[in-house]
């Protein structure tokens, strides 16, 4: 997986003043899932690579390109109720992100340290009805540090299938 963020935090450093600008990072994500229990659970781990560069106003401070490693995160998922016949679930989740990593992002001397321990669990779901479809997650990430705060994620979307494809096996053709 690979994620790309261009004019990261431009309007926090333009408010706050901050000599840093053009901020971009690269996270390049490794990882591996396995299920267990016929596809109803899987655990994980993740690790990411970030690069980040930036550019100083004035050339107030260095601001090099730097690449590090960030934290290990080990998750598991399991679906609490699915019906097979529509395709509706609901599944739990939980991810632990400890300190394995650098204390600033991409190693970057120029960023605030941050690096907690952060323990995120998670609910998502889908409910379709007909060519109908419900999905929506939620989750929480609660940091060991008290100097950093405690998120929520939401989101809920609603669709409709234009065209649906069915998929038919065929155990005499192969």
């Amino acid at each position: 997986n690979f994620n790309y963020y261009n004019g990261l935090n431009n309007a926090l450093d333009l408010k706050n003043g901050s000599p840093i600008t053009q901020m971009k990072a690269y996270i390049y994500n490794f990882g591996v899932e396995k299920t267990f229990n016929d596809g109803m659970g899987s655990i994980g781990i993740k690790l990411p690579l970030d690069n980040l560069t930036a550019n100083s106003f004035g050339n107030v401070l260095s601001t090099p390109t730097t690449t590090a490693l960030d934290n290990l995160t080990i998750f598991a998922k399991y679906i609490l109720a699915q019906n097979q016949q529509t395709g509706s679930l609901v599944t739990a989740c939980f991810a632990i992100t400890p300190q394995t990593a650098t204390s600033r992002l991409a190693g970057a001397p120029y960023l605030l340290p941050l690096n907690s321990t952060y323990i995120q669990p998670c609910l998502a779901y889908i409910y379709n009805y007909n060519r109908w479809y419900l999905q929506g997650f939620t989750g929480f990430v609660f940091p060991t540090f008290q100097n950093e705060m405690s998120m929520i994620y939401n989101d809920v979307g609603i669709g409709y299938f234009l065209v649906r494809i069915a998929v038919v096996s065929c155990a005499i053709c192969s």
